[in-house]
């Protein structure tokens, strides 16, 4: 729940912070129940964010 109000919030309002969050809930989401593809898609993407912000990954 609260990774998807993450996700939707953070791409509606241009927050690269909670989309980064969503995206970080994602992966440990998907990592957990076994679906390593979509957790690896979910770190790709978390890391292209923070490179076009200039942000730690």
């Amino acid at each position: 729940m609260i990774t998807k109000w993450l996700m939707k919030t953070g791409s509606t309002s241009g927050s690269p912070l909670l989309l980064r969050m969503g995206l970080a809930q994602t992966a440990t989401g998907s990592a957990l129940s076994g679906d390593l593809k979509s957790a690896v898609a979910a770190i790709i993407e978390e890391e292209a964010i923070a490179d076009a912000i200039g942000g730690p990954r």
